[in-house]
């Protein structure tokens, strides 16, 4: 969301938006971390490398950088209301 958005928005909108975006982050990291887990143990279990599911783990990765930074944003829109 771009920076003249944020100002736009109320505080109590800000703080629903920063809780959204934690649950958001949240669900990446609990995705990264299993789909992490999986393709590890398929590894040393000595199975064929599966790069479909590297590709989603790196996608996954990139998402929760996106929504961390979102978050960042936000919260430092917050912090400088206060």
């Amino acid at each position: 969301m771009a920076e003249t958005d944020l100002k736009k928005l109320t505080k109590e909108e800000l703080e629903k938006k920063v809780d959204s975006l934690r649950i958001f982050s949240g669900v990446f990291i609990f995705l990264i971390v299993a789909l992490s887990f999986f393709k590890v143990r398929d590894i040393v279990q000595g199975a064929e490398i599966d790069w479909a599911t590297i590709t989603i783990i790196i996608c996954t990765i990139g998402g929760f950088l996106f929504v961390y930074q979102e978050l960042r944003a936000v919260k430092t829109e917050l912090s400088q209301r206060k």
